[in-house]
């Protein structure tokens, strides 16, 4: 797998774009899997957390942005599941605490999708994760957030947006109720004692 990097001041301008090469790559019987970059800033760092499947979310500190560099850290894993099956890392971070989302098992199967979202959260962006009950996300641990929904199927590939001091989830589904067409959502995320969720709606949108 590469991950590629691109730059522009005219993103409305498709040529352009200006393709700075890859920034990260992997290949069999590497640790960690190339893919599902998330990017993002924290005080004056930046960093990149990525993978899927293999042996799970992986985080590196980023160079101007085009460079991994430091030690690799291991954020979340399903050492006791089949194929391993977590991806899509989102990380932002409200308060004292890093929260870190991954989309957990199979995406990309129409309304036979079983994709769901996990969660945890850390003092420090590197890690440790753990959800309410102690249990590391690097063990395995971690807790569904969201999951199917009446006509919304396999909800997963998520993002986090703040503004004003809310927070919203975006996210993919597959509805149920028009042969598994692929559709986007976002979602106002709930608080509770500093753990997110969301209210269950039974949308048929």
């Amino acid at each position: 797998m590469i991950q590629q990097l691109s730059r522009t001041e005219t993103p409305g301008d498709l040529e352009s774009w200006e393709d700075l090469g890859p920034v990260l790559t992997s290949e069999s019987g590497d640790h960690f899997n190339a893919i599902d970059p998330h990017v993002f800033q924290d005080g004056n760092k930046w960093w990149i957390a990525f993978g899927s499947h293999w042996d799970g979310i992986k985080l590196q500190e980023l160079n101007d942005m085009t460079e991994p560099i430091g030690d690799i850290h291991s954020l979340a894993s399903r050492p006791d599941v089949e194929s391993n099956p977590i991806e899509a890392p989102t990380i932002f971070k409200k308060g004292e605490f890093y929260y870190l989302l991954t989309s957990w098992d199979t995406c990309c199967s129409g309304i036979d999708s079983t994709y769901k979202v996990a969660m945890g959260r850390a003092t420090s962006v590197t890690g440790p994760y753990v959800y309410k009950d102690g249990n590391r996300l690097d063990e395995g641990g971690g807790t569904v957030i969201l999951g199917s929904e009446s006509n919304q199927i396999g909800p997963g590939g998520q993002d986090v947006y703040e503004k004003f001091g809310k927070y919203y989830m975006i996210h993919h589904y597959y509805d149920g109720d028009a042969d598994g067409v692929i559709r986007m959502q976002i979602r106002h995320m709930e608080w509770k004692d500093g753990w997110p969720y969301f209210r269950r709606t039974g949308c048929k949108c």
